[in-house]
Protein backbone atom coordinates (compact mmCIF):
# COMPACT_ATOMS: atom_id res chain seq x y z
CA UNK A 1 0.00 0.00 0.00
CA UNK A 2 1.41 3.12 -0.75
CA UNK A 3 1.93 5.78 1.84
CA UNK A 4 -0.32 8.32 3.15
CA UNK A 5 -0.70 11.63 4.77
CA UNK A 6 -3.49 13.15 6.95
CA UNK A 7 -5.10 16.56 6.08
CA UNK A 8 -6.83 18.94 7.69
CA UNK A 9 -8.31 22.26 6.64
CA UNK A 10 -9.32 24.31 9.69
CA UNK A 11 -11.82 27.29 9.23
CA UNK A 12 -13.67 29.31 11.31
CA UNK A 13 -16.74 26.59 11.96
CA UNK A 14 -15.16 23.25 10.69
CA UNK A 15 -12.54 20.94 11.22
CA UNK A 16 -12.49 19.15 7.73
CA UNK A 17 -9.87 15.61 7.41
CA UNK A 18 -9.19 13.08 5.20
CA UNK A 19 -6.54 10.44 5.00
CA UNK A 20 -4.89 10.20 1.44
CA UNK A 21 -2.34 8.53 -0.62
CA UNK A 22 0.09 10.18 -2.19
CA UNK A 23 -1.22 9.01 -5.30
CA UNK A 24 -4.26 11.11 -4.53
CA UNK A 25 -6.81 8.57 -3.62
CA UNK A 26 -9.38 9.38 -0.49
CA UNK A 27 -8.81 6.68 1.98
CA UNK A 28 -10.64 8.19 5.00
CA UNK A 29 -12.47 11.15 5.64
CA UNK A 30 -14.08 13.01 8.72
CA UNK A 31 -15.30 16.47 9.84
CA UNK A 32 -16.23 18.13 13.03
CA UNK A 33 -17.77 21.03 13.51
CA UNK A 34 -16.36 24.37 15.62
CA UNK A 35 -18.62 26.18 18.51
CA UNK A 36 -18.81 29.85 17.28
CA UNK A 37 -15.66 31.77 18.99
CA UNK A 38 -14.24 28.37 20.56
CA UNK A 39 -10.66 27.36 20.63
CA UNK A 40 -10.19 25.55 17.86
CA UNK A 41 -7.53 22.95 19.58
CA UNK A 42 -10.12 20.56 20.39
CA UNK A 43 -11.66 19.51 17.14
CA UNK A 44 -7.93 19.82 15.65
CA UNK A 45 -7.00 17.10 18.06
CA UNK A 46 -9.57 14.82 18.18
CA UNK A 47 -9.84 14.93 14.11
CA UNK A 48 -5.78 13.77 13.66
CA UNK A 49 -6.44 11.37 16.35
CA UNK A 50 -9.66 10.11 14.82
CA UNK A 51 -7.84 9.46 11.29
CA UNK A 52 -4.98 8.24 12.64
CA UNK A 53 -6.58 5.16 14.72
CA UNK A 54 -8.51 4.35 11.94
CA UNK A 55 -5.45 4.48 9.18
CA UNK A 56 -3.87 2.46 11.81
CA UNK A 57 -6.84 0.18 12.25
CA UNK A 58 -6.63 -0.15 8.40
CA UNK A 59 -2.73 -0.65 8.10
CA UNK A 60 -2.31 2.35 6.03
CA UNK A 61 1.28 3.80 6.55
CA UNK A 62 0.90 7.21 7.46
CA UNK A 63 3.68 9.65 6.62
CA UNK A 64 2.75 13.44 7.88
CA UNK A 65 -0.01 15.53 9.17
CA UNK A 66 -0.49 19.02 7.20
CA UNK A 67 -3.12 21.73 8.33
CA UNK A 68 -4.22 24.27 6.48
CA UNK A 69 -5.39 27.23 8.84
CA UNK A 70 -7.92 29.09 7.16
CA UNK A 71 -6.19 32.59 6.36
CA UNK A 72 -10.08 34.40 7.76
CA UNK A 73 -10.38 32.60 10.65
CA UNK A 74 -7.06 32.20 12.14
CA UNK A 75 -4.96 34.69 10.84
CA UNK A 76 -2.97 35.32 13.86
CA UNK A 77 0.57 34.11 13.51
CA UNK A 78 0.79 33.87 17.48
CA UNK A 79 -2.83 31.36 17.03
CA UNK A 80 -1.39 29.02 14.81
CA UNK A 81 1.90 29.18 16.07
CA UNK A 82 0.07 27.41 19.31
CA UNK A 83 -1.58 25.08 16.67
CA UNK A 84 1.88 23.93 16.26
CA UNK A 85 2.42 23.08 19.51
CA UNK A 86 -0.45 21.26 21.02
CA UNK A 87 -1.03 19.10 17.78
CA UNK A 88 2.54 17.95 18.34
CA UNK A 89 1.96 17.20 21.83
CA UNK A 90 -0.36 14.95 20.01
CA UNK A 91 1.16 13.41 17.73
CA UNK A 92 4.50 11.04 17.87
CA UNK A 93 6.69 10.44 15.66
CA UNK A 94 7.22 8.93 12.95
CA UNK A 95 4.35 11.87 11.53
CA UNK A 96 6.22 15.00 10.46
CA UNK A 97 3.58 17.97 11.24
CA UNK A 98 3.05 21.18 9.93
CA UNK A 99 0.68 23.83 10.65
CA UNK A 100 -0.35 27.01 8.47
CA UNK A 101 -0.15 25.36 5.21
CA UNK A 102 -1.86 26.57 2.56
CA UNK A 103 -3.86 23.85 1.06
CA UNK A 104 -5.99 25.93 -0.34
CA UNK A 105 -3.11 27.39 -2.73
CA UNK A 106 -1.54 24.54 -3.03
CA UNK A 107 -4.88 22.69 -4.20
CA UNK A 108 -6.30 25.60 -6.38
CA UNK A 109 -9.17 26.47 -4.10
CA UNK A 110 -10.16 29.81 -4.23
CA UNK A 111 -9.95 31.69 -0.81
CA UNK A 112 -13.85 32.30 -0.07
CA UNK A 113 -14.72 28.66 -0.96
CA UNK A 114 -14.27 25.67 0.85
CA UNK A 115 -12.31 22.77 -0.21
CA UNK A 116 -13.94 19.61 -1.48
CA UNK A 117 -11.87 16.33 -0.42
CA UNK A 118 -10.02 16.30 -3.59
CA UNK A 119 -8.42 19.63 -3.59
CA UNK A 120 -7.85 18.90 0.00
CA UNK A 121 -5.95 16.17 -1.09
CA UNK A 122 -3.87 18.05 -3.92
CA UNK A 123 -2.85 20.04 -1.24
CA UNK A 124 -1.69 18.41 1.38
CA UNK A 125 -0.01 16.09 -0.87
CA UNK A 126 2.10 19.59 -2.02
CA UNK A 127 2.41 20.28 1.41
CA UNK A 128 3.76 16.66 2.24
CA UNK A 129 5.99 16.49 -0.27
CA UNK A 130 7.70 19.70 0.25
CA UNK A 131 7.72 19.33 4.10
CA UNK A 132 9.41 16.11 3.44
CA UNK A 133 12.10 17.02 1.07
CA UNK A 134 10.17 14.46 -1.26
CA UNK A 135 12.28 11.53 0.24
CA UNK A 136 8.87 9.66 2.14
CA UNK A 137 7.62 9.16 -1.91
CA UNK A 138 10.27 6.68 -2.59
CA UNK A 139 7.95 4.11 -1.60
CA UNK A 140 6.02 4.77 -4.83
CA UNK A 141 8.58 4.02 -7.01
CA UNK A 142 9.39 0.69 -4.97
CA UNK A 143 9.82 -1.95 -7.18
CA UNK A 144 9.43 -5.23 -4.91
CA UNK A 145 10.52 -7.35 -7.96
CA UNK A 146 13.39 -6.08 -8.47
CA UNK A 147 14.42 -6.67 -4.70
CA UNK A 148 12.95 -10.17 -4.65
CA UNK A 149 15.65 -10.66 -7.45
CA UNK A 150 18.61 -9.77 -5.35
CA UNK A 151 17.62 -11.84 -2.82
CA UNK A 152 17.45 -14.87 -5.24
CA UNK A 153 20.62 -13.71 -6.69
CA UNK A 154 22.61 -13.93 -3.51
CA UNK A 155 21.29 -16.88 -1.90
CA UNK A 156 21.85 -19.04 -5.06
CA UNK A 157 25.28 -18.16 -4.66
CA UNK A 158 27.05 -20.34 -2.61
CA UNK A 159 29.52 -18.68 -0.02
CA UNK A 160 30.47 -21.01 2.70
CA UNK A 161 33.13 -19.96 5.13
CA UNK A 162 36.33 -19.70 3.10
CA UNK A 163 34.82 -19.62 -0.03
CA UNK A 164 33.07 -16.30 -0.55
CA UNK A 165 35.13 -14.77 -3.48
CA UNK A 166 32.84 -15.65 -6.31
CA UNK A 167 29.81 -13.84 -4.14
CA UNK A 168 32.08 -10.95 -3.60
CA UNK A 169 32.29 -10.70 -7.08
CA UNK A 170 28.65 -10.87 -8.19
CA UNK A 171 28.19 -7.96 -5.10
CA UNK A 172 30.71 -6.19 -6.72
CA UNK A 173 29.49 -6.17 -9.73
CA UNK A 174 25.65 -4.82 -8.08
CA UNK A 175 27.30 -1.78 -6.68
CA UNK A 176 29.08 -0.93 -10.02
CA UNK A 177 25.58 -1.03 -11.34
CA UNK A 178 23.86 0.69 -9.02
CA UNK A 179 26.68 3.89 -9.55
CA UNK A 180 28.40 3.59 -6.74
CA UNK A 181 32.10 6.03 -7.55
CA UNK A 182 34.34 3.47 -6.03
CA UNK A 183 33.88 -0.60 -5.61
CA UNK A 184 36.57 -2.73 -3.69
CA UNK A 185 36.98 -6.45 -4.13
CA UNK A 186 39.67 -7.61 -1.58
CA UNK A 187 41.06 -10.82 -1.74
CA UNK A 188 42.51 -11.09 2.26
CA UNK A 189 43.38 -14.73 1.38
CA UNK A 190 42.90 -17.46 -1.09
CA UNK A 191 39.16 -17.78 -1.63
CA UNK A 192 38.04 -15.52 0.99
CA UNK A 193 37.05 -11.90 -0.04
CA UNK A 194 35.48 -8.74 1.26
CA UNK A 195 33.46 -6.24 -0.67
CA UNK A 196 33.59 -2.47 0.08
CA UNK A 197 31.69 0.28 -2.35
CA UNK A 198 31.29 4.39 -1.60
CA UNK A 199 28.81 6.15 -3.38
CA UNK A 200 29.75 9.99 -2.76
CA UNK A 201 27.07 12.53 -1.64
CA UNK A 202 26.49 15.75 -3.33
CA UNK A 203 28.08 17.34 -0.49
CA UNK A 204 26.94 18.83 2.65
CA UNK A 205 25.19 15.73 4.68
CA UNK A 206 26.03 12.87 7.34
CA UNK A 207 28.07 9.89 6.24
CA UNK A 208 26.29 6.35 6.70
CA UNK A 209 28.10 2.68 6.39
CA UNK A 210 26.29 -0.25 6.19
CA UNK A 211 28.12 -3.36 7.01
CA UNK A 212 27.38 -7.49 6.63
CA UNK A 213 28.70 -10.09 5.44
CA UNK A 214 29.39 -12.80 2.72
CA UNK A 215 29.74 -16.11 4.20
CA UNK A 216 27.25 -18.80 5.54
CA UNK A 217 27.37 -22.00 7.68
CA UNK A 218 27.75 -25.24 6.36
CA UNK A 219 24.61 -27.09 4.37
CA UNK A 220 25.75 -30.40 5.67
CA UNK A 221 22.65 -32.56 6.33
CA UNK A 222 20.25 -29.81 4.03
CA UNK A 223 19.66 -32.09 1.20
CA UNK A 224 19.05 -34.86 3.41
CA UNK A 225 16.55 -32.74 5.37
CA UNK A 226 14.71 -31.67 2.67
CA UNK A 227 14.85 -34.64 0.31
CA UNK A 228 11.99 -34.76 -1.93
CA UNK A 229 10.89 -31.15 -0.84
CA UNK A 230 10.89 -28.08 -3.43
CA UNK A 231 13.61 -26.61 -0.34
CA UNK A 232 16.08 -29.24 -1.01
CA UNK A 233 18.58 -27.63 -2.68
CA UNK A 234 20.29 -25.33 0.45
CA UNK A 235 20.40 -22.61 -2.84
CA UNK A 236 17.24 -22.95 -4.41
CA UNK A 237 15.66 -20.01 -2.88
CA UNK A 238 12.65 -21.85 -3.08
CA UNK A 239 9.88 -19.94 -2.31
CA UNK A 240 6.71 -21.41 -0.23
CA UNK A 241 4.16 -20.10 1.73
CA UNK A 242 5.94 -16.51 1.80
CA UNK A 243 8.93 -17.74 3.01
CA UNK A 244 12.43 -18.13 0.95
CA UNK A 245 14.50 -20.91 2.12
CA UNK A 246 17.81 -21.34 1.89
CA UNK A 247 21.74 -21.12 3.72
CA UNK A 248 22.44 -17.68 4.52
CA UNK A 249 18.61 -16.63 3.60
CA UNK A 250 18.21 -14.85 7.15
CA UNK A 251 21.76 -14.54 7.99
CA UNK A 252 23.67 -12.64 6.19
CA UNK A 253 22.67 -12.75 2.64
CA UNK A 254 19.17 -10.81 3.50
CA UNK A 255 21.03 -7.83 4.90
CA UNK A 256 23.16 -7.91 1.80
CA UNK A 257 20.33 -8.34 -1.07
CA UNK A 258 18.17 -5.83 1.41
CA UNK A 259 21.47 -2.82 1.08
CA UNK A 260 21.97 -3.45 -2.37
CA UNK A 261 17.90 -3.26 -2.82
CA UNK A 262 17.89 -0.02 -0.57
CA UNK A 263 20.07 1.73 -2.53
CA UNK A 264 18.28 0.83 -5.76
CA UNK A 265 15.19 2.37 -4.59
CA UNK A 266 16.95 5.57 -3.84
CA UNK A 267 18.61 5.73 -7.61
CA UNK A 268 14.65 4.61 -8.44
CA UNK A 269 13.10 8.15 -6.79
CA UNK A 270 16.55 9.70 -8.61
CA UNK A 271 17.16 10.89 -5.10
CA UNK A 272 21.16 11.51 -4.61
CA UNK A 273 22.01 11.56 -1.05
CA UNK A 274 24.06 14.81 -0.53
CA UNK A 275 26.29 12.42 2.44
CA UNK A 276 28.40 9.47 1.67
CA UNK A 277 26.54 6.18 1.70
CA UNK A 278 29.50 3.59 2.45
CA UNK A 279 28.64 -0.36 2.05
CA UNK A 280 31.32 -3.07 3.52
CA UNK A 281 30.42 -6.96 3.26
CA UNK A 282 33.27 -8.51 4.95
CA UNK A 283 34.12 -12.33 4.03
CA UNK A 284 32.53 -13.34 7.28
CA UNK A 285 32.34 -12.62 11.36
CA UNK A 286 35.59 -14.70 12.07
CA UNK A 287 39.05 -12.76 12.69
CA UNK A 288 40.13 -12.42 9.36
CA UNK A 289 37.25 -11.25 7.74
CA UNK A 290 36.50 -8.19 10.63
CA UNK A 291 40.35 -7.54 10.78
CA UNK A 292 40.36 -6.36 6.55
CA UNK A 293 37.30 -4.20 7.40
CA UNK A 294 38.67 -2.81 10.97
CA UNK A 295 41.50 -1.62 9.05
CA UNK A 296 40.00 -0.73 6.26
CA UNK A 297 38.50 1.96 8.61
CA UNK A 298 41.42 2.51 10.78
CA UNK A 299 43.16 3.47 7.73
CA UNK A 300 41.52 6.99 6.86
CA UNK A 301 41.54 6.62 3.52
CA UNK A 302 37.91 6.20 3.00
CA UNK A 303 35.16 8.95 4.21
CA UNK A 304 34.32 8.37 7.72
CA UNK A 305 30.60 7.64 8.49
CA UNK A 306 28.55 9.39 11.57
CA UNK A 307 26.09 6.17 12.10
CA UNK A 308 26.44 2.79 11.12
CA UNK A 309 24.18 0.13 10.95
CA UNK A 310 25.18 -3.35 11.12
CA UNK A 311 23.11 -5.58 9.28
CA UNK A 312 21.74 -8.53 11.09
CA UNK A 313 18.80 -10.90 11.32
CA UNK A 314 17.11 -8.74 14.20
CA UNK A 315 13.24 -9.33 13.07
CA UNK A 316 13.52 -5.62 12.36
CA UNK A 317 14.28 -4.61 15.33
CA UNK A 318 16.79 -2.22 16.55
CA UNK A 319 19.79 -3.17 18.37
CA UNK A 320 21.92 0.47 19.75
CA UNK A 321 25.15 -0.08 20.49
CA UNK A 322 26.59 -0.42 24.01
CA UNK A 323 30.10 -0.19 25.28
CA UNK A 324 31.62 -3.37 26.60
CA UNK A 325 30.62 -4.66 29.73
CA UNK A 326 27.90 -1.60 30.03
CA UNK A 327 24.11 -1.01 28.56
CA UNK A 328 22.88 -0.03 25.01
CA UNK A 329 23.11 3.50 24.07
CA UNK A 330 20.53 4.94 22.40
CA UNK A 331 20.66 7.97 19.96
CA UNK A 332 18.82 9.99 17.70
CA UNK A 333 19.78 7.89 14.85
CA UNK A 334 18.42 4.69 15.93
CA UNK A 335 15.07 6.34 16.71
CA UNK A 336 14.87 7.43 13.08
CA UNK A 337 15.81 4.38 11.98
CA UNK A 338 12.70 2.91 14.11
CA UNK A 339 10.72 5.79 12.99
CA UNK A 340 11.74 4.74 9.14
CA UNK A 341 10.14 0.98 10.18
CA UNK A 342 7.63 2.49 12.44
CA UNK A 343 6.49 3.99 8.53
CA UNK A 344 6.26 1.24 6.54
CA UNK A 345 4.95 -1.01 9.23
CA UNK A 346 2.24 1.15 10.96
CA UNK A 347 2.13 -1.93 13.98
CA UNK A 348 5.76 -1.22 14.38
CA UNK A 349 8.61 -3.25 15.39
CA UNK A 350 8.70 -7.02 15.92
CA UNK A 351 10.78 -8.48 18.71
CA UNK A 352 13.81 -10.07 17.79
CA UNK A 353 17.55 -10.58 19.16
CA UNK A 354 20.44 -9.88 16.31
CA UNK A 355 22.78 -13.47 15.45
CA UNK A 356 25.94 -11.61 13.96
CA UNK A 357 26.53 -7.94 14.44
CA UNK A 358 29.58 -5.89 13.45
CA UNK A 359 29.35 -3.38 16.48
CA UNK A 360 32.00 -4.53 18.09
CA UNK A 361 34.13 -3.39 14.94
CA UNK A 362 32.90 0.33 14.80
CA UNK A 363 31.87 0.66 18.58
CA UNK A 364 35.72 0.30 19.37
CA UNK A 365 36.14 3.45 16.58
CA UNK A 366 33.71 5.15 18.45
CA UNK A 367 30.92 5.67 15.83
CA UNK A 368 27.47 4.97 16.80
CA UNK A 369 26.14 2.09 15.52
CA UNK A 370 22.67 -0.33 15.43
CA UNK A 371 22.00 -4.19 14.86
CA UNK A 372 19.13 -4.01 12.25
CA UNK A 373 17.69 -6.19 9.44
CA UNK A 374 14.92 -9.14 8.43
CA UNK A 375 15.64 -12.33 9.56
CA UNK A 376 14.58 -14.71 12.39
CA UNK A 377 17.79 -15.71 14.46
CA UNK A 378 16.78 -18.51 15.77
CA UNK A 379 16.53 -20.20 12.54
CA UNK A 380 19.66 -18.84 11.11
CA UNK A 381 22.32 -21.90 10.14
CA UNK A 382 20.23 -24.25 10.83
CA UNK A 383 18.24 -26.50 8.90
CA UNK A 384 15.30 -24.73 8.79
CA UNK A 385 17.07 -21.27 7.62
CA UNK A 386 13.80 -19.07 5.91
CA UNK A 387 13.24 -15.62 5.33
CA UNK A 388 9.71 -13.87 5.87
CA UNK A 389 9.36 -11.65 2.01
CA UNK A 390 7.17 -9.02 3.87
CA UNK A 391 9.80 -8.63 6.61
CA UNK A 392 12.39 -8.33 3.70
CA UNK A 393 10.78 -6.33 1.60
CA UNK A 394 9.67 -3.82 4.20
CA UNK A 395 12.90 -4.14 5.48
CA UNK A 396 14.63 -2.26 2.21
CA UNK A 397 11.65 0.16 2.43
CA UNK A 398 12.52 1.20 5.93
CA UNK A 399 16.65 1.57 5.13
CA UNK A 400 15.96 3.27 2.02
CA UNK A 401 13.66 6.04 3.80
CA UNK A 402 16.54 5.94 7.25
CA UNK A 403 19.62 6.43 4.15
CA UNK A 404 17.45 9.12 2.65
CA UNK A 405 16.83 11.11 6.10
CA UNK A 406 19.86 10.43 7.83
CA UNK A 407 22.27 11.07 4.51
CA UNK A 408 19.61 13.91 3.22
CA UNK A 409 18.29 13.02 -0.60
CA UNK A 410 18.81 15.83 -2.73
CA UNK A 411 15.89 15.08 -5.57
Amino acid sequence: MLPAVIAVDLGQTRCHGVVASLSGEVLIEDAYEIPPAADPSPALVQCVADLRARALAERVPLRAVVVGVAPEAYSDPVRSGGLQEVLAEHVAEPLLVDVNVNLRAAGAVPAAATPDAAALVDGAIVAALELTRGHRALPAVFDATQALDLLRTVVRIPSVTGDELFLGGVVAGELRALGFDEVALDEHAPGRAGVWGVMRGTGGGEGLLLVGHLDTGSAEGWAERWHGHEQEDPCSAAVIDGELWGRGAANGKAGVAGALAAVQVLRQGRARPRGDVTVAFAAGDDGAGAEALLARLRGGGDPRPTFVVALAPTALAVHPSHPPGGHPVDMPQAARLRAAVRSVRPEGETEGAPLWSALPLVTDLGIPAASFGPGDAEVSDTLDERLDLRDYLDSVLALAIFIAEHCDVSD
